[in-house]
């Protein structure tokens, strides 16, 4: 089937704790089914680190994620926290 992306992804942090938002700069396919067109080496991305009240945005077609185990600031931060992702 179609898939269809929005013109622009923005995330908008409510918090400061949580994983990075990670974006790759691989455009999603449009098409369901085989992905070997986003396979092998990327070579840029962005890493966004949360920070209470930032917002990014980019283009919505590329892939990007919030992988909570890239949480790699967690234990300096003092205080546990949760991500919360809409």
């Amino acid at each position: 089937g179609l898939l269809v992306h929005p013109y622009l992804s923005t995330v908008t942090y409510l918090t400061s704790v949580g994983g990075p938002t990670v974006g790759l700069q691989r455009i999603a396919p449009t098409q369901s089914g085989p992905v070997e067109e986003i396979l092998g080496p990327v070579e840029q991305g962005f890493l966004s680190r949360p920070l209470a009240g930032k917002h990014i945005s980019f283009d919505g077609r590329l892939l990007h994620g919030a992988p909570s185990d890239a949480d790699a600031w967690k234990h300096q931060q003092g205080s546990p926290g949760v991500r919360v992702t809409f």
